[in-house]
């Protein structure tokens, strides 16, 4: 059990209104990673956004060309608060790793690693 978190962005799109001629916007979520009692951050490698790297996300957070930073359960986060909840994680018996294979494909120098692919 753990806590997704989320990058929310608005995008345009096509609006099917014959009398409307304003930019409609959809809300977009991107899966920044997730967070595990005792297990280092999970980051989401994000293809479609060109966010590979913990580094990566890490800039962009800060760029603000998106709505928000939330969680599964509603919560909101400012980029300062959405980094140090991945780089300054701490568990009393340390936290534990995966190892790098096809889905983990990088391990952090901090409390983070990479990961492609779905999570739960």
């Amino acid at each position: 059990m753990g806590t997704n978190f989320y990058l929310v962005k608005l995008c345009p799109t096509s609006c099917n209104c014959p009398e409307c001629d304003q930019v409609h916007y959809q809300e977009q979520k991107f899966h920044i990673g997730k967070s595990s009692a005792g297990w280092v951050f999970a980051v989401h490698a994000e293809e479609e956004l060109n966010l590979m790297t913990w580094e990566a996300w890490k800039d962009f957070l800060f760029t603000g060309e998106y709505e928000r930073i939330e969680n599964e359960y509603g919560d909101f986060f400012l980029p300062h608060e959405m980094v140090d909840w991945v780089e300054n994680r701490s568990h009393p018996v340390g936290l534990l790793r995966s190892l790098t294979d096809s889905r983990c494909i990088a391990q952090g120098k901090g409390t983070w690693e990479v990961f492609r692919g779905k999570f739960s």
